[in-house]
């Protein structure tokens, strides 16, 4: 495991989110490769870098589609992360994400070089001035990472269709696998897409699917697909 800290350090507290997020996704790694070893015989090497922990505790930023891209909407209470996504005056979106319980030493501006300003004041500004302000900083949106050829050359992207969004870019593989690396096969599944090959695996014919689906107990994407994507 890695972890960053002294003058090298990656963020404004005592703890490096990076390094948590990578922490977290290690166990996978090390449980995964052994089912590999399990059905395979053989062993193989893992690996989890800091920007694919990072990524994994932003993952609701990292999409990009034909229609645009697509946040979590905000819930009251505020699920996770949520509570540190901010609307900008001019329609785009501000994550300013915090470990909960930490106390910061320093601020972000202080940590990017900039004049320090507050986050009303930042979310207060339109695009122009944000862009201002933020010239001298290199900094990364959903649209830049998720089409930067060497991050897709890594397998940190994936791309492919969705029935209703056209094509999709979101993150890729969180974990390296040097013998059995992940490899996406299909979109996300909308909402019921597999009820009636799940029920009928069960053992219920069609008489009986369809009578749960009209008396609501399950349901399936139709031309009146009704969930918001």
């Amino acid at each position: 495991m890695a972890s960053a800290g002294g003058e090298h350090a990656h963020d404004n507290d005592h703890r490096s989110r990076q390094s948590l997020g990578a922490m977290m996704l290690v166990p996978i790694a090390i449980m995964s490769a052994l089912v590999a070893r399990d059905r395979t015989g053989r062993g193989q090497h893992v690996e989890v870098s800091l920007l694919q922990g990072v990524l994994s505790l932003t993952t609701q930023n990292w999409n990009w589609t034909d229609r645009g891209q697509f946040l979590l909407p905000k819930t009251h209470p505020p699920t996770v992360h949520q509570s540190s996504i901010y609307e900008c005056a001019d329609g785009e979106w501000i994550h300013a994400a915090v470990w909960a319980g930490s106390t910061s030493t320093q601020s972000e501006a202080s940590i990017l070089g900039l004049e320090d300003v507050t986050l009303d004041d930042l979310v207060a500004m339109n695009a122009a001035q944000r862009d201002d302000y933020l010239d001298s900083v290199d900094t990364w949106d959903g649209e830049t990472i998720l089409f930067d050829d060497e991050l897709v050359r890594l397998g940190l992207v994936a791309e492919y269709d969705h029935p209703l969004l056209g094509r999709v870019r979101q993150f890729g593989n969180l974990i390296s696998f040097s013998d059995t690396p992940g490899v996406p096969e299909r979109a996300t599944p909308m909402l019921g897409e597999h009820t009636r090959e799940v029920l009928t695996e069960l053992g219920y014919d069609d008489d009986a699917i369809d009578d749960h689906r009209a008396r609501g107990v399950v349901t399936w994407p139709d031309d009146d697909y009704a969930f918001p994507v």
